[in-house]
């Protein structure tokens, strides 16, 4: 019942990504399964666009 809607954001950097590969691969694991179970607390799935061109910066800024 709630009224409006928005965005959920992470940020990083890409000194963060070469500096802790962890963070990266947490992010892409958190992309690629974000969908699966976003639904269970309430929330809408990002749109498949979106998710991809966000994983696609991670793999390129941590050289996947």
């Amino acid at each position: 019942t709630y009224p409006i809607a928005r965005p959920l954001y992470m940020y990083t950097d890409a000194g963060v990504i070469a500096e802790k590969q962890q963070v990266a691969q947490f992010i892409a694991y958190y992309l690629n399964n974000v969908n699966d179970l976003i639904g269970e607390v309430g929330y809408f799935p990002a749109p498949d666009e979106a998710l991809q061109g966000a994983a696609d910066n991670i793999k390129a800024a941590a050289g996947f």
